[in-house]
């Protein structure tokens, strides 16, 4: 199971998932990178061609 992050004393709470793509454009990739790099880490056993 994913750990869930509080954000704030009264909620929400995010998949520790989630926290990382918030700050997604912040990488300064392009986007052939992070259509990649998404493809390599949310396939949890899934196949992209």
């Amino acid at each position: 199971m994913v750990q869930r992050v509080t954000i704030a004393p009264q909620g929400p709470e995010f998949s520790r998932f989630v926290m990382g793509y918030w700050r997604l454009m912040d990488w300064n990739m392009s986007a052939r990178q992070l259509v990649s790099f998404y493809r390599r880490t949310s396939g949890f056993g899934r196949h992209y061609r």
